[in-house]
């Protein structure tokens, strides 16, 4: 059979099949084109009027063929790498009868309805008014839970007191000292120093930190440390048979409300699309992009966040869902970096293979089209795709931030877990300020104090010439050739393994 008997054919059955029953009807706005075109389409008949009966015929014949399967909105060179009998079908079905159209939708219509963004981005009106970093941060870390720390904190200093021969070791603390204290842990937390001991902080010999110092004394720091506390020490036993954290429950409880969790009966129903229409609730009917991996992704939930809040979805899907078509997982005999492309209401799913014996399933309602983006090369890599990878890092780079700039400190009470929940605290409040200012979102970038330039050498090989840096570890200095030749990779100063080290210059 050749090639155009072959596209006759699929453009017979294709004129046979109800469409409607796929593509769920047209939208308004595709239907004031659509009646458009057959406007210009019977004007342009009339002009050509002096064409006979039997040409026109013939013609309409080769144009149906010509548009119906030639044309890129029904037809794509990935087609080709299909099977036969699954080329002589205008769609796949999936395992529970799901239809995916193998054409994609008309493209010569003007901007979806579901595309358009009918909210600026930005802060909400409870932060808009803030004007520097430090009240961006108070909005989540309120005054009242401070308060409240700084009177736990006295009654246990209180109760600590005996044991200390002079009564000046063990003073009360106020709600300035506590602040001071959070902030010295942001920092230790920004040098990336969290787990080195505060007698290697507070050192004055230039490999401390001058600021520190400058706040308060390391044996008081060690002290509001060993003291901290969150809740009222009296009646915590008791307390505690009912409730297992009820040592940090009021301040946790409140920190999470101050963080815009959405209400909700979170009991009822922990399910991955649940949690993803809840965390949406207050982006919802704005015409915005949802981008998730596919732990959460699914076909029922991309047709609720579209039809109820008005969000489009992009997101890798599993394999075992049930609306995929089989022809999508076969990776026996198919070409590398070949795309099969479905297509749905207001939906389509594409499968990629990247490399052998590996599919990559995206599901998406915001693209609509078998665009290949050119900019990825040989790896012909789907727009669909290139959009994913564009827009799946924001929480990766969370991650990252909170593990690198963390506040956390290694210390026995158990008491003292909170702080961990000021890592996204503090990232919070600086992303905020920065879209207050206008400013670009760029990794933070820490100046350490350093030790004078001229006077600075490698400890190893005694060269002030070279570019020097930090070990992260505990902030000795090395060139970058020994840095590099290091094996293993220890601290010849404190025999700790590093990672990585800081460039100062």
């Amino acid at each position: 059979m050749d090639e155009l008997e072959r596209r006759r054919i699929e453009a017979f059955i294709d004129d046979f099949d109800d469409n409607e029953d796929i593509w769920g009807g047209n939208s308004s706005d595709e239907e004031e084109d659509n009646v458009e075109m057959l406007q210009k389409d019977h004007n342009t008949d009339t002009e050509q009027s002096d064409i006979s009966d039997e040409e026109n015929s013939e013609q309409a014949e080769y144009n149906f063929v010509d548009n119906a399967i030639i044309n890129d909105d029904n037809y794509h060179e990935s087609d080709d790498e299909l099977p036969l009998s699954m080329r002589m079908l205008p769609y796949y079905i999936g395992k529970d009868g799901t239809r995916w159209n193998k054409r994609a939708p008309n493209q010569r219509v003007r901007t979806s309805k579901k595309n358009y963004v009918t909210e600026k981005s930005g802060v909400s009106p409870t932060i808009r008014n803030k004007t520097n970093i430090l009240e961006c941060w108070q909005v989540f870390f309120t005054k009242p839970m401070l308060d409240t720390i700084v009177n736990c904190t006295n009654i246990y200093i209180s109760k600590a007191r005996a044991s200390y021969s002079r009564e000046r070791d063990a003073s009360d603390t106020d709600y300035k000292e506590i602040k001071a204290l959070i902030g010295i842990l942001y920092m230790t937390g920004a040098m990336k120093c969290s787990h080195r001991s505060s007698e290697d902080l507070w050192q004055s010999d230039g490999t401390g930190a001058d600021l520190f110092a400058c706040v308060m004394s390391e044996r008081r720091f060690r002290f509001l440390l060993r003291c901290i506390r969150f809740d009222d020490i009296r009646g915590r036993t008791q307390r505690k048979e009912i409730d297992k954290i009820t040592h940090i429950r009021w301040i946790f409880e409140n920190f999470v409300s101050n963080c815009k969790q959405p209400d909700g009966p979170f009991s009822i129903d922990n399910s991955a699309s649940e949690v993803v229409k809840r965390l949406v609730s207050p982006i919802s009917k704005t015409g915005r992009n949802i981008t998730a991996d596919n732990w959460f992704a699914s076909v029922s939930l991309a047709e609720e966040l579209l039809k109820n809040h008005n969000l489009t979805l992009v997101a890798t899907i599993k394999k075992n869902k049930r609306e995929i078509p089989k022809e999508f997982l076969v990776t026996k005999n198919r070409e590398l970096c070949s795309s099969y492309f479905g297509f749905q209401n207001n939906m389509s799913i594409v499968s990629y293979m990247p490399k052998k014996n590996k599919i990559v399933l995206v599901l998406s309602t915001m693209h609509s089209s078998k665009t290949i983006d050119e900019s990825s090369g040989l790896a012909k890599k789907p727009e669909i795709i290139t959009f994913y990878n564009a827009t799946k890092g924001a929480v990766d780079n969370m991650d990252r931030m909170t593990e690198n700039y963390t506040v956390a400190r290694r210390i026995n009470a158990e008491d003292f877990i909170i702080p961990e929940d000021r890592d996204p605290d503090a990232i919070d409040a600086w992303s905020r300020q920065l879209e207050l200012e206008n400013i670009p979102f760029e990794p933070v970038e820490i100046v350490l104090p350093t030790l004078d330039n001229q006077d600075s050498k490698c400890i190893i090989c005694i060269e002030a010439d070279r570019a020097l840096a930090f070990i992260s570890c505990c902030l000795k200095i090395l060139c970058g050739d020994c840095v590099n030749f290091l094996e293993p990779k220890r601290c010849p100063a404190c025999s700790e393994h590093f990672t990585n080290s800081l460039r100062i210059w």
